[in-house]
């Protein structure tokens, strides 16, 4: 009877222990389930892909409301708060429609794709872009890595392009890097700006751009606000007056001295 209790009980406790890893293997298999999941929504959300700017492409910098003056670097002073740093992000929409062509814009390396935006009626989507999105980094400086966002409200025809004006040093990067000087390189130093273009199609997908990096030289320069940016005609006319009048006073007082030297010379007569 003992001998029968004692193999009942091995046998419990098998399985119980089969149990558990069951348990265990079921709890693994539903983790790799959910980290797979989450993989496949940080590659888009609504499972489009833009692998190297094949549907939406960043393709050069420009300056400020031009898409006809690239550039290739920026400046600017961290101390001038109040002017931010401006410029032009070109962008293009390649939604073209299925076996339709797009190329490559002046600004970017050439190169003629055949499209397809996945709607398959054969015509082209426009893409409204909603956001202009930054990281900088400051190469030799101890403050890591941070980031700022533009909220824009461009569209792009299908195969169209456009150059997206926004603050790529905004006046909240200069404070957020005028609080932290102490953790900065000697002026002037570089930063890179690596920015992108985030836009939603005509048919609700999410699609961000390729990123581009940009140079920017960030000097200490003070700009004086003390001299007026503009004389006016009133104030032209007042220093006029004034130089006018100290050269007649100057004049009297010649006229004076030249009258008090005849006296003097009279009385010695």
């Amino acid at each position: 009877m003992f001998v029968n209790m004692k193999k009942d009980f091995i046998k419990k406790m098998i399985v119980s222990d089969m149990i558990k890893k069951s348990v265990k293997v079921k709890k693994l298999t539903l983790i790799l389930i959910s980290l797979t999941l989450l993989s496949l929504i940080g590659c888009g959300g609504t499972g489009t892909n833009n692998d190297q700017g094949s549907a939406f492409l960043a393709f050069s910098y420009f300056q400020a409301g031009s898409v006809t003056e690239p550039v290739s670097f920026g400046s600017t002073s961290l101390f001038d708060g109040a002017n931010p740093l401006l410029i032009g992000l070109g962008l293009q929409n390649r939604l073209v429609g299925e076996g339709n062509t797009v190329t490559v814009p002046t600004g970017g390396a050439a190169a003629t794709i055949t499209s397809d935006d996945g709607d398959g009626t054969g015509a082209g989507q426009f893409l409204r872009v909603t956001q202009i999105n930054c990281s900088y980094n400051v190469p030799g400086g101890n403050i890591g890595e941070f980031r700022d966002s533009t909220n824009v409200g461009n569209v792009i025809n299908a195969g169209s392009t456009v150059s997206v004006t926004f603050p790529i040093i905004s006046s909240g990067v200069k404070s957020f890097l005028s609080t932290r000087v102490n953790q900065l390189p000697s002026f002037p130093f570089n930063l890179v700006a690596s920015c992108y273009g985030v836009g939603v199609s005509q048919a609700g997908d999410v699609f961000e751009s390729n990123e581009l990096p940009m140079q920017i030289l960030i000097t200490d320069d003070i700009v004086s606000a003390a001299a007026p940016a503009v004389i006016n005609e009133a104030t032209v006319a007042t220093i006029a007056d004034a130089t006018v009048t100290s050269a007649t006073v100057a004049d009297e007082e010649t006229e004076i001295n030249n009258d008090s030297a005849a006296i003097d010379s009279t009385s010695a007569l």
